[in-house]
């Protein structure tokens, strides 16, 4: 992804070309990144819950949020 970005600023600063393509590919594979991301984070536990609520519940009353996230995820 640097190296498109890199790209892109070299051929619209230095040459003034810049291309169609680097900006669209570049957001996409930061997309790609930020859902893999994602599902990393939520694998180690490390999205930030609502512990207020959270710790209060029952165990099984902790599933359905649970199942909810892994399901919209």
């Amino acid at each position: 992804m640097v190296g498109i970005i890199l790209w892109e600023v070299v051929m619209r600063y230095f040459f003034n070309s810049p291309t169609n393509w680097a900006m669209e590919s570049a957001t996409m594979i930061f997309g790609v990144y930020m859902m893999g991301g994602g599902v990393y984070s939520l694998l180690k536990g490390g999205h930030v819950k609502m512990d207020i609520l959270y710790d209060r519940w029952t165990q099984e009353r902790r599933l359905w949020p649970m199942f909810l996230h892994f399901r919209c995820s």
